[in-house]
């Protein structure tokens, strides 16, 4: 009987495998008891040896608790997890992991955990008490891109076994793209789960640093962020400050929604100063300015919508190449608004929805050959770099100021004259623009004319990827007011209109105008017709040699000419018709450098 009673209490010892040590206890009353002391002898010694093994490492139900969680883990998670070492104390009920690594498949990243320690209560039996997981060095890295997030977060969901209590120090969460990456540091999450697929996380987040084409920006966080997940439905809520030194600062705010609308998460933007934060990007150009307003933040994080409401005040623009190094070109406008829509879709791309800079009055071309005022409202949409636009403009003010050339020796003439606005948006990569451009007043002071342009111009402007130059196409016409002649002797009026098709290059536009003037008391008419890279003049009326009027138009003067004044005139002569002209007194030479056409009729 009594190896039987040994028996039978060395068999009950392994509980101490499950309460611990503190089963010996149980021991104690049997000592008092002469029939059942061998027992109670037994599975007190029995207790100490299991209690000792245990802390020793070999307790064999903490090992099939230990993998009866990582098999939990894997069902939640996608793989196994990995540990560097394993600790679990059955009387307390908690077992504690430490360098817990495990990858996610689904969503292209990975998870570690410097600390993870898990508390079910004693004997790890779970139903004595809402579980408690604690953690400490949390960092989870994913693809932005990937399309498995919604199946991996309802994988969490139906894995989840009852309700849990989650507390977490020091995260690092990181979203992946390949122009795109976040970086969230979170001092501390606390939140539960209900047993029902039900998740709710409370937020302390520290730092947001967001990387743009290798550009980081870290912004400072002050508050909460509150997540939740349930019934396949993700919700963010979020209370915070955001700053960025020297560049912004802000207060983020609202519940993230799939859809814009009223009572979303909005961006309160307090500041944005425009040009630290360009100068992170580039070098050649810079952006003056400060903007403030409201960004609308809709969607999902792999899809997230930035809906713009903001005013822009102190703009300005320098592009040192295309400005030719003078500050005194760049584009100024005192207040603009900048609304419409950014897309980031998957951390790979960025798209502009009807993204739109509206200039009320401003700086539209600042070449001091040509200048213009007035109005602009530009609209552009597509995925960068491939943008397509509309730009709508009022040119209420602006002048010519570049001459009328046809020598051979003269690099520069009207013809060649462009709005410097054009090389600006031949520094996009690909652009595709269509324009719309109500010329009001441009003053027209191009020697030997003068007067004023007015007229309505459409076309387009398409850059294409690779190339360096932009195709300009233009229709519509300009209509000259006012205009005067002067050259040498020759003074009088001309009027008439630049017809430009979209068919040809803009220096191929047609001229159709009338001159009305004298050269002395010899009346002068001329019909202007052909193009402006090749006009023909075609003279009426003429009761004189050709050589003989040109002659005139050269050298008449009712007084006469000083030697400074002649001087004057050779020069005039040399830089609108060329050398030969100004050699030989008859500016109607000019046709031999091929750029002008000359008739003559009686």
């Amino acid at each position: 009987m009594g190896d039987i009673s040994l028996v039978f209490g060395l068999l009950l010892s392994p509980v101490a495998f499950v309460f611990g040590g503190y089963a010996a206890l149980l021991a104690l009353p049997g000592v008092f008891l002469a029939r059942v002391r061998p027992a109670a002898f037994a599975f007190f010694a029995g207790t100490v040896i299991c209690a000792g093994l245990s802390m020793a490492g070999a307790n064999p139900y903490a090992a099939w608790v230990r993998e009866t969680t990582l098999d939990r883990l894997e069902q939640a998670l996608g793989a196994r997890p990995e540990y560097s070492s394993f600790e679990a104390s059955v009387a307390s009920g908690e077992m504690h992991f430490e360098n817990l690594a495990v990858n996610l498949p689904e969503i292209g990243g990975s998870a570690q955990v410097v600390q993870l320690q898990l508390t079910t209560g004693p004997g790890f039996v779970w139903p004595w008490g809402t579980p408690k997981l604690q953690g400490r060095g949390l960092r989870v890295v994913f693809d932005g891109a990937s399309n498995g997030l919604d199946k991996f977060m309802s994988r969490l969901e139906s894995a989840q076994g009852g309700e849990l209590d989650v507390s977490l120090e020091s995260i690092e969460l990181v979203v992946r793209g390949p122009s795109v990456e976040a970086a969230v540091l979170i001092n501390s999450a606390r939140g539960k789960t209900d047993g029902e697929g039900g998740i709710s996380v409370l937020v302390s987040a520290r730092q947001l640093e967001l990387k743009l084409w290798e550009r980081t920006h870290r912004l400072q966080l002050a508050g909460n962020a509150a997540f939740s997940r349930a019934g396949g439905r993700t919700g963010l809520t979020v209370d915070m400050k955001v700053v960025d030194a020297d560049v912004m600062m802000g207060y983020l705010h609202g519940e993230l929604a799939p859809q814009p609308g009223p009572g979303g998460l909005v961006f309160t933007l307090d500041s944005l100063e425009l040009g630290p934060l360009w100068a992170r990007y580039r070098v050649i150009d810079t952006y003056q300015g400060r903007a403030r307003g409201a960004v609308h933040v809709s969607g999902t994080l792999q899809n997230l919508l930035l809906g713009l409401d903001l005013e822009v005040t102190g703009y300005e623009y320098f592009h040192r190449a295309v400005m030719a190094l003078d500050e005194t070109r760049a584009f100024k406008v005192a207040n603009a608004t900048l609304s419409g829509g950014v897309r980031l879709k998957d951390g790979a791309s960025v798209s502009l929805e009807s993204l739109r800079l509206a200039l009320p009055d401003g700086t539209l071309c600042t070449d001091p050959a040509m200048g213009a005022q007035g109005s602009a409202m530009l609209t552009l949409d597509g995925t960068y770099p491939e943008l397509r636009g509309d730009l709508v403009a009022q040119v209420t003010s602006g002048r010519l100021r570049r001459g009328v050339s046809w020598s051979p020796v003269n690099a520069s003439s009207i013809i060649d004259c462009q709005p410097n606005v054009i090389a600006v948006a031949e520094q996009f990569s690909s652009l595709a623009l269509k324009y719309d451009i109500d010329v009001q007043h441009l003053d027209l002071q191009c020697e030997p004319l003068s007067g004023w342009l007015t007229g309505k111009l459409t076309g387009t402007l398409d850059k294409q990827p690779g190339t360096r130059q932009a195709a300009l196409r233009v229709d519509g016409q300009l209509e000259l007011k006012d205009g005067k002649v002067d050259l040498c002797a020759l003074q009088g009026q001309i009027s008439g209109s630049i017809v430009f098709s979209p068919r040809d290059p803009s220096y191929e536009a047609r001229l159709n105008g009338v001159l009305e003037g004298k050269a002395g008391d010899t009346k002068v008419q001329a019909e202007i017709a052909g193009t402006l890279s090749l006009p023909f003049v075609t003279f009426t009326g003429v009761d004189m040699a050709p050589d003989r009027l040109g002659n005139k138009i050269a050298t008449w003067s009712s007084e006469p000419l000083s030697k400074l004044e002649q001087a004057q005139r050779a020069e005039v002569l040399t830089r609108v018709c060329g050398p030969a002209a100004a050699m030989g007194n008859n500016p109607f030479l000019a046709h031999k450098a091929g750029r002008v056409s000359f008739t003559f009729k009686p």
